[in-house]
């Protein structure tokens, strides 16, 4: 993470060299209104006129600049060599690549789009963002801008929430959706969206008590609230749950036409309890931010992907990041086949298709000969290494290389190399 840190999320924070900086109500709502415009430039006026509505253009535009001023001098006092705040005679904005901005990033992974099928990474970033959601934006502020946003982004979690919960749910993952549902509703316990959606899968995991007692919690606040009664179509999600064993299917295995119960991607795992404990205990490592590596091996047909697929759902609903390659079955292997897929076409582009290829950075005298060409491999896995320590800055990331049966020698080589100093 950045060393400058800007917190919209809850109550205003602005952490500089892991140091919090003090800073002035104006000061404050002037980062703020510029992190909010995601760094974009905005004109002197603009700001000044939202700052100090109710001074002369002058006045206000002065008032900016002693605001500008005391800002760029709070952080200076920090130590810290990049500014934060940058200007010019006219326009006024932040410095993004040394600062990190909460809201910034929970736009970057936000849903705005319903009924889609998403893909785990979608719903891994998706999750990041619901996690970085700390509270109503700068929730102790009554300024009017303020209000229009907070109401904005507060929309935005909700809707991200609800995709999530669905995305989770056509996986069959009742419990990651439910926790997902559970968390949102903190939120805004008068959403019914969300509310039906923890009903419905209670009753999919076929805890129909908690059911009842979860609409019964929502009637009562409703009525309290709002001096209204729910809507009696709540109540059907209990008949169709019992007439399709609360799986959202018919006896016969077809999907029971109903919208409340999303079609299912896939069938739930079952079994494989000390395979999941053990994958589960290295994510907890990973997120501890100790590295480390799994092998899952097995005959055709024992169930390796759908395990697989159970981690990567976990992993999303953790917030993780995945990056997968896949080797391919060719008459003759290619050399750092899945590494295109992981890293972009870079590396591949670099070395080519043909195993003997990765000895062309070999330019030197030094490097010739048999000790020259490993010199040049390690090099080239140490900048493999570096992309991929890249990719964990800001959330800790999955490698994934599937049929590894099918590697050529160098990609072995490769992921060894990887496992070893992870």
């Amino acid at each position: 993470m950045r060393s400058a840190v800007l917190r919209l999320f809850g109550r205003f924070s602005l952490v500089v060299c892991s140091r919090p900086v003090s800073l002035g109500n104006r000061e404050a709502a002037l980062l703020a209104i510029l992190a909010l415009g995601d760094g974009v430039a905005i004109s002197r006026s603009r700001v000044a006129g939202i700052l100090w509505p109710d001074s002369s253009e002058s006045r206000a535009r002065a008032n900016l600049s002693t605001a500008i001023w005391r800002a760029k001098a709070a952080v200076a006092r920090h130590g810290f060599d990049n500014e934060v705040l940058l200007s010019d005679a006219s326009q006024v904005w932040l410095d993004t690549q040394h600062l990190w901005v909460d809201v910034q990033e929970f736009r970057k992974g936000a849903i705005t789009k319903l009924g889609q099928l998403l893909d785990l990474e979608t719903l891994g970033r998706a999750v990041a963002s619901m996690e970085l959601y700390a509270g109503d934006l700068l929730q102790d502020w009554d300024y009017e801008w303020c209000v229009l946003e907070r109401e904005s982004l507060r929309e935005l979690y909700l809707r991200t929430a609800e995709a999530v919960v669905d995305g989770f749910e056509r996986r069959h993952r009742w419990d990651i959706a439910l926790r997902c549902a559970r968390k949102a509703i903190q939120i805004d316990p008068y959403r019914e969206q969300l509310q039906r959606a923890v009903v419905r899968l209670l009753l999919r995991s076929g805890d129909r008590a908690t059911a009842l007692a979860q609409v019964s919690r929502f009637a009562r606040l409703m009525r309290r609230e709002f001096d209204t009664e729910l809507d009696d179509s709540i109540f059907d999600l209990f008949h169709v749950a019992r007439g399709s064993h609360s799986h959202g299917f018919s006896a016969g295995g077809n999907p029971v036409e109903h919208c409340d119960f999303p079609p299912m991607q896939q069938l739930p795992l079952v079994g494989r309890l000390a395979e999941r404990q053990y994958l589960l205990a290295t994510l907890e490592k990973a997120r501890n931010g100790a590295g480390t590596g799994v092998f899952i091996t097995g005959d055709a047909g024992v169930g390796k992907t759908r395990l697989l697929n159970w981690f990567l759902e976990e992993w999303a609903a953790s917030g993780g990041i995945t990056r997968r390659g896949r080797c391919a079955e060719f008459s003759r292997p290619l050399a750092y086949y899945p590494i295109g897929d992981l890293l972009g076409i870079e590396f591949a582009e670099k070395h080519g298709t043909q195993p003997v290829e990765i000895t062309r950075g070999v330019s030197t005298e030094d490097d010739q000969g048999e000790a020259g060409v490993e010199r040049c491999v390690r090099r080239d896995f140490a900048q493999v290494m570096s992309k991929v320590e890249a990719l964990t800055v800001e959330r800790p990331t999955l490698v994934v290389i599937e049929d590894v049966q099918w590697a050529d020698d160098q990609t072995i080589d490769l992921v060894t190399f990887l496992y070893g100093t992870g």
